[in-house]
């Protein structure tokens, strides 16, 4: 989408897991639904780079 669409910002970001009744009985969450708005945050008001994928802590992940 970032190759396709020059003037858009395109990026994509995980919340991690985060404790909420889709998530009750699958797993140990480790995060809060306020600490799954982490890379959500950074995305929205931070300094990224088109094409990136974000993590669940907002930093970049390596390519590949």
């Amino acid at each position: 989408l970032a190759r396709d669409h020059p003037n858009l910002v395109c990026v994509a970001l995980c919340p991690g897991m985060v404790a909420t009744q889709l998530t009750a009985g699958i797993a140990h969450p480790s995060k809060t639904p306020e600490g799954g708005t982490v890379s959500l945050m950074k995305c929205l008001f931070g300094n990224v780079e088109s094409g990136a994928f974000y993590t669940s802590g907002g930093s970049r992940s390596s390519p590949y």
